[in-house]
């Protein structure tokens, strides 16, 4: 049995009720915000955060806002320095990717990588006349390069999930951990969890979620 509801009519919410829904975090209820913190809304954390800080500082909205707002900033001066190792992840990739083409398929880096790395014999002019053709002739070397680096990482992706699997942190969580735990001892007043919340959900790059 359901009690009847005013808010619908025929199963379908009635013009009254669907003015009144929440259009930003700041209009939602505290349980709402609380179940979207959970599920790891950023936008949630931080309105989270600011209602703390009202909590805590007994101040306005607009003034919980600025605090909550230097907090941030001072949350992303180390970003930087702790995300180069994947900006020269992605740097080095790009450059390996590009740079794969011509080492297999261009004819003159090809013969010139061979002459000071490889030494094979060079096959007459008549079998190297396409890009086809070049590419193989440049497998020969290439094969086992790419096809070892491409093994290797393979390896290194089973070992992160089995020590995932063991409780140990990879390094991006170990990053938000160490991120959080500097936000916690910087600002002890508010409660932890919402400071870590906080903490851990800035992104470098992006908008907020």
């Amino acid at each position: 049995y359901v009690e009847k509801d005013d808010r619908f009519q025929d199963n379908k919410p009635t013009i009254k009720y669907a003015k009144g829904m929440p259009r930003n975090f700041s209009a939602m209820r505290h349980e709402q915000i609380l179940q979207l913190c959970v599920e790891g809304s950023r936008c949630a954390r931080r309105e989270g955060l600011i209602r703390n800080v009202m909590a805590v500082d007994e101040i306005e909205y607009d003034d919980a806002v600025k605090i909550v707002q230097s907090i941030e900033k001072e949350n992303r001066e180390m970003m930087v320095i702790e995300y180069l190792p994947y900006h020269a992840g992605i740097a080095a990739a790009v450059v390996v990717g590009i740079g794969s083409f011509p080492m297999i398929f261009d004819i003159n880096t090809v013969l010139w990588f061979n002459e000071r790395f490889v030494t094979a014999d060079v096959p007459d002019t008549k079998d190297l006349e396409t890009w086809l053709e070049v590419g193989s002739y440049s497998w020969a070397w290439m094969e086992p390069v790419i096809g070892q680096a491409s093994f290797a990482i393979l390896v290194m992706q089973y070992i992160r999930n089995q020590a995932i699997n063991l409780g140990l942190k990879p390094y991006n969580d170990k990053v938000l951990s160490m991120r959080s735990k500097r936000m916690i001892a910087r600002y002890p007043q508010y409660d932890p969890i919402f400071v870590e919340w906080f903490s851990e959900s800035e992104a470098y790059h992006g908008k907020s979620q």
